[in-house]
């Protein structure tokens, strides 16, 4: 559903959601071990971090930033954030969602 919205929002202001572009996303983590795990997810997956600090929110006190080109198209986002959130619950985080520019 949030994907969803993002992407209508992105409509709304003239993009055609036709081009690939960087798309940010964050998670949280409660230790570096945590972090950890993740990295080995993001790097075999071709994501790059972009930010690695302690900016985190209640019971996950590490935040993680990073980002990957693709498509922003529904079914693909779809797919990919259930990756991203069961990844990082997996590894004991939470994933917080996604973010990008708009392009028109």
């Amino acid at each position: 559903m949030a994907n969803q919205k993002l992407l209508m929002a992105l409509q709304r202001a003239g993009d055609k959601l036709n081009r690939a572009r960087p798309i940010d996303h964050t998670a949280y983590f409660p230790d570096e071990r945590s972090i950890s795990n993740f990295l080995s997810f993001l790097v075999k997956n071709k994501f790059k971090v972009t930010a690695r600090d302690n900016k985190g929110i209640p019971g996950f006190p590490l935040r993680l930033q990073f980002t990957r080109t693709d498509l922003p198209a529904i079914a693909s986002l779809s797919r990919l954030t259930m990756e991203l959130r069961s990844q990082a619950a997996r590894c004991n985080g939470t994933y917080d969602g996604w973010e990008t520019i708009l392009l028109k």
